[in-house]
């Protein structure tokens, strides 16, 4: 199964702080860990040009002006259909809730893109949300055309699975 990285670098730029280190664009620290969980292509949809400056090489970067993560998110996905892409992991750069950044685990990645789960499943850590989601090309269609992403795959329930990944970040954190 060809399995590709989305992260939807748009609107504000959060920093993050790792292990001391100076803090980094939120976007550049999901592509590193996009690249290296492995998958097969790792695209990061900008909404400005300037975002590419600081994001690493081996991606493919993708221009949306639309003005909403859903119109990011079909940018992505009409990409992913013309190259034969079946799932996405999909990130935004919305901030995570206390204890749940999971995202910047490439372990976590991984797991989400070998589940099988279902069509549509999320990450969760400690029983919440995460923001990072595995997306089947089966379920393309019923993405929204505006809007806000998370809140609208959160709310599909029918399809919606969890796939609890804490226990990754505990482990890797020892």
């Amino acid at each position: 199964m060809n399995v590709a990285g989305v992260i939807l670098a748009f609107g504000p730029e959060p920093r993050v702080n790792r292990s001391g280190r100076p803090s980094q664009a939120r976007s550049e620290v999901l592509t590193r860990v996009a690249l290296g969980a492995g998958l097969d292509e790792v695209i990061v949809v900008v909404d400005t040009i300037d975002r590419v400056n600081h994001l690493p090489e081996g991606v493919t970067v993708l221009l949306d002006e639309g003005g909403s993560q859903a119109s990011a998110l079909r940018s992505a996905v009409d990409w992913c259909t013309r190259e034969g892409v079946e799932t996405i992991i999909l990130a935004t750069l919305d901030p995570p809730l206390p204890g749940t950044d999971v995202v910047i685990d490439a372990a976590t990645w991984r797991r989400l893109g070998a589940s099988d789960l279902g069509p549509l499943v999320v990450a969760t850590a400690i029983g919440r949300n995460t923001g990072l989601f595995r997306i089947e090309a089966d379920v393309w269609p019923l993405l929204p055309l505006d809007g806000a992403i998370v809140a609208t795959l959160s709310g599909k329930i029918g399809l919606l699975r969890e796939l609890e990944v804490s226990e990754i970040v505990d482990r890797d954190q020892r």
